[in-house]
């Protein structure tokens, strides 16, 4: 007699001595559970998640880089136009000290 193929591989039955049938045999094995061809998809996917987030992860970088140099670049500014200023006010003050000392001695 055949068993079908339950997938759990179920053992062979003894056979009956008074009838005189022979046992039966085991079930199969376990089925297939996935092809190769639906676990290359999902690796596929994982590699399309894999680099999607480092292009991210780079575009996110070079923001804050663009940032950071925008930030450096307008305080360096504002501080040599500040430097300039003083500088600029310390070149007055000593003009004037100038001709207040320089107005006798003509």
């Amino acid at each position: 007699a055949t068993v079908p193929n339950d997938g759990w591989g179920t053992s062979a039955e003894g056979g009956d001595s008074d009838t005189g049938d022979g046992g039966t045999g085991g079930g199969g094995g376990t089925p297939a559970t996935q092809s190769d061809g639906s676990t290359g998809g999902g690796d596929g996917a994982n590699v399309g998640a894999i680099v999607g987030g480092a292009v991210g992860g780079v575009c996110v970088l070079l923001g804050c880089m663009c940032l950071f140099v925008w930030y450096r670049k307008r305080t360096l500014v504002s501080a040599v136009h500040q430097e300039h200023k003083e500088e600029e006010a310390r070149a007055e003050e000593a003009r004037a000290w100038n001709e207040d000392e320089n107005t006798g001695y003509e």
